[in-house]
Order: structure tokens, then sequence, then C-alpha cells
């Protein structure tokens, strides 16, 4: 027998929970031929009528290994944050079967809305299939660890039978062995009960009697002592026609059992035999069923996701959530000691961009973010931010916006070191809350900041702390095409640093903020042109600068 007819008896695994299995029949010979792959299982479902003119859905079985009550609690966040706006409410009727009820909503695609349950939720899961065994070696304390196929498996486990079934046909034999030597020697004794029970009454003990039965009977010490062991009582009502019966029915047995051990093919009909009573007592209907024809239903996050208009607020300490359109994000609730970094309008179906100090830039789903009347989420908890990374811009931006690749917009970005580069804003398409590194950073350096590049604008102009600024034409800085170190914009000693930067007009004026708190103008034209990577002039005779702006 081959793989291919074990195939039509044994069609997939048979979970305890039930559920679907969607693998193809080419997919199911590879994992039983190789022992490894994948079995896709996925929870099943009926429509229901719920009576009052609402529909649901019922979930009659889930994946193996799946926690129904985690399961439940995770589609009841979904349909509450208003993720999966196709459901109303979900309840578990489950008892000894499971039933987990889900009320559709008025005009809802429930295929549309069951794939995002497949796709977000443990509704369906892989079971991953590692036949692998310890097989016995020549040291019989180390096994060897061996990967099977299935007809592998088959063989070692009959094979493991067959022994099993051996030692017990043997184990049964000496045990019927033993109790025949010992009926022969009662037999003996039976024959000349009257002559034996003399013997016995006149033995000074046990030992004694059971010498001079051997002496008198021809019988070994085992035999002996099974006779003395027995009562008086016992001997003489004991029959000697039950005795030879009994020794007759146990010689034929180990006459079969003789026959049998003598014959593989014989040890094979016990074993089948065998695993027929089991079946018979233990066996029960399949519970999985193997779907090999199924459609995937593309889901497109955003068909599920009600646009709602919101703000989106960043702290100065990295804590983020959403509050409702009409709140005031001025009065929102922060943290003890935190300040309000950004804030924007927008919609559910937005994405909030942020660009962080380690030179990454995050995109996070606004619907993702924690809508909530309290401090909010830390950045931690939804992006992988790194110990010390931190926010240093904050942007709303639509999803045309994110997964255009063709634009001629620009953006600059620069670091404390005082080096950057230009790059095209295609750079940040295709980005998740994984992030996407877009500059490379020497261990002492990080990005300090990042600038949309104005068309307008033909020249740069960037300040460090100590109050040195260099003012140069917008074509020195290089347009990169991806992720890299940048070019020196201005030469900075290690105890300054580069904390603005801005495309202006010769003519025009801005503001110098310092740390102290007071903001003076300075205007353009007071400044030498130059070109990049210079230390430039001091503008400022005290104090350390902290940002400039425009006017």
């Amino acid at each position: 027998i081959d793989l291919k007819k074990i195939l039509t008896i044994i069609k997939c695994p048979d979970f305890p929970t039930g559920c679907l299995v969607l693998n193809n029949k080419q997919e199911l010979l590879n994992i039983y031929s190789t022992g490894k792959g994948a079995i896709r299982m996925r929870g099943d479902y009926k429509e229901e009528d719920l009576g009052r003119g609402k529909r649901g859905i019922v979930i009659t079985s889930i994946p193996y290994m799946v926690d129904k009550s985690k399961l439940v609690e995770n589609i009841a966040d979904l349909i509450m944050s208003r993720k999966l706006p196709q459901f109303n409410d979900i309840r578990d009727e489950s008892t000894a079967d499971i039933r987990v009820v889900l009320e559709i909503a008025q005009g809802a695609n429930v295929e549309k809305a069951m794939a995002f349950l497949f796709k977000k939720t443990a509704l369906q899961q892989s079971f991953h299939v590692n036949l692998t065994a310890l097989m016995p070696t020549e040291n019989p304390l180390n096994g060897k660890p061996i990967n099977f196929g299935l007809m592998q498996v088959l063989k070692e486990f009959i094979d493991f039978r067959i022994v099993v079934t051996r030692n017990k046909l043997l184990f049964e034999k000496r045990k019927l062995d033993e109790r025949i030597h010992l009926l022969e020697g009662l037999a003996i004794v039976l024959d000349n009960l009257d002559e034996a029970l003399k013997i016995v009454r006149k033995s000074t003990g046990r030992a004694n009697a059971a010498e001079m039965l051997q002496k008198r009977f021809k019988i070994d010490e085992r035999q002996a002592l099974f006779v003395v062991d027995m009562h008086i009582y016992q001997l003489s009502k004991t029959s000697i026609d039950d005795i030879l019966a009994e020794l007759k029915a146990k010689q034929k047995r180990v006459a079969e059992i003789e026959k049998i051990l003598k014959s593989e093919k014989e040890i094979k009909k016990l074993i089948s035999a065998d695993l027929t009573r089991i079946n018979e007592k233990f066996g029960d209907a399949r519970r999985s069923k193997l779907v090999t024809d199924f459609e995937e239903v593309e889901v497109v996050a955003d068909d599920y996701v009600e646009h709602e208009d919101v703000h989106v607020l960043v702290t100065k300490d990295g804590w983020l959530k959403r509050i409702r359109g009409n709140n005031d994000p001025a009065t929102a609730r922060l943290r003890e000691g935190d300040t309000l970094f950004f804030s924007a309008p927008c919609s559910t179906k937005d994405s909030l961009v942020l660009f962080s100090s380690a030179g990454c830039f995050y995109a996070i789903k606004v619907y993702d973010i924690a809508s909530t009347s309290g401090f909010g989420e830390p950045i931690q908890k939804v992006c992988k931010f790194a110990d010390g990374e931190r926010i240093i811009k904050a942007q709303v931006m639509t999803k045309q916006e994110l997964e255009q690749t063709e634009t001629d917009k620009e953006v600059m970005l620069w670091t404390k070191r005082g080096l950057g580069f230009r790059v095209t804003s295609a750079i940040l398409s295709d980005t998740k809350r994984t992030g996407k590194k877009i500059i490379k950073l020497s261990n002492d350096d990080k990005l300090a900041g990042v600038v949309e590049v104005l068309k307008n604008k033909k020249m740069v102009f960037m300040v460090s702390k100590l109050g040195y600024a260099l003012l140069f034409a917008k074509d020195e800085i290089p347009l990169l095409s991806g992720a890299a170190k940048g070019v020196i914009l201005q030469r900075m000693p290690d105890e300054d640093k580069l904390v603005g930067l801005m495309f202006v007009d010769k003519n025009e004026k801005i503001n110098v903020a310092f740390e102290k708190g007071t903001v003076q103008e300075f205007n353009i034209s007071s400044q030498t042109i130059c070109t990049r990577a210079r230390r430039g002039d001091k503008i400022v005779k005290k104090g350390n600068i902290l940002a400039i702006n425009s006017k």
C-alpha cells in the first residue's frame, strides 16, 4: 500500500475542536510525505435568522489550540472600537458544543466581514506539522531525532505494536508455565492425598513438610511449598478432575501462544483485532472537514473602518491618543509634567507619521490609536522604539499621500552633528508601524529635523546652539534616492549642535528663539552667502539658541 492509497482513508488531520482544513490534495501529499508543512485551520460558521428582523453569524467550530474566551474577547474589542462595523454585537452561547453568535449590522457584507475575522483574529490559524521522533541508537541513553513521513510513522508504529504484542504473549506464556508447573505437582499429590496429609501432620514445620513431600513424590521445592501452603480443607475439597481440566486448558493456551509467536502474520492479526476493539469503544465521527476548493477574499483594512473626524495628539514624552473632532486639544488631559507636542484634525482613515531621533520613519493608522479621555498610550506600546529614541516630528498623511511613489516633493533631513541631504517624499511610502530607516547615523549623532524643501526658496539657512549661522545655496545639498549618511552641511565641534534649518530668501526675516525664553528678529540679508561645510558666522553675543522659525 502506498501513501496515495493511505490518503484516501486519512484525508487530513482530525482536530478535537472541529474546524475546516484548507489544504489541497497536493499540499497534504507533500506534508504527509515529508513530515513537514502547515495545515491551515479555519473556524466554521453558518448564517442564522435571530428573529425580530435580525440576522446572525453562528461560529460552530474554532481552530485547534485556540482559546475560545480570548477569541470572543478579541472580536468584541474589534466591534467596540468600530474596527468591525459589519457586526453590532457578539455573545457566547456555547454549551458542550461551540456556538458563538455575531449579530450582523444592517446592510453589512457578511463575506467581507468574515474575511476580516479570518485575517485579523485567531479564527484562522496554521498548525505546523513536524513529524520528528527520537529513535534508539547504540547508546540506550541517547536517542537520535529523525524526521518521518506518514508511511514511516505508520511502519514504526506497527513495528512497535509487534514488539509490544510479542512481549505481552511472552509474559502471558511465562505466567502460564509457572502455573502449569505448580498444577503438575499438585496433581501428583492429589493422586496420593491421604499419604500426603499424613506426611504433613508428622512434619515439624513448613520447611520440613516441603522437604518430606519432595522426597516422597519427586516434586521440586516450589511445587512442594505450593502444596504445603494450601490449607488442609482446601486440599481435601480440591478435585483432581478440576486440576487436570485447568492444566489441560493452560497447556492448550501455551500451545496457541507458541504458534502465534512463530508467525508474524498471526501477531499482526492480534494487533488488528486490538485496534478494532479500541475503535469500537472510543471511535467517533470525524470532526474536521477538508475543504480543497475555497476562495480567499482580499482584505482591505480601510473597508472596515468607519470615517470619523477626530484630533490626533502627540505629547513631548511620546504619548499618543485621539479625541473626538468636536473636542478641544488644548483641554486634553495629559500626564503631570508632560506637554502637547503635536495635534491635528484628521479622519480615522488617515495615518499619523512620526520621525524619530534614531533616523526612522513610522506610520500608524489613526483608528489604531487609542480613543480615550485619559493619557493615551506610550509610543513604545504602539511602535518599536528603542531606548532613548524620541519623536522629533509628527504629521498626518492621507492614504493616497503615503502610497504616492511618483512625486516631485522633497524633504530635507538634518542631524545634530550638521549632516544632511535632500530626498523625494516617495521614500515615505510603503511604511508601517514597525518603522523604516531613512538616514544612516553615526553612534554619536541623532536625526534633529525634517523639513519640506520649498521650491520657491533658493537659499538654506541654519544655526547652531552656540549661535553660529550659515547661509548657502539650496542646490549644494545633494538629492539622494534612499537612506544615506548625507553630506556635511555645517561643521560642528563636539560642544555644539545644529538646532535649526530653514529654506529662505535673501531678504527674509526670521525669529530666533533662545533657551531662556526670549525671541529676537534676524534679517537674512545681514548674513553672508558662502558654501556648505563651514563653521559659519557668530550671530549672537550671548545665550544659547533653541530654534528658528518664520515670522
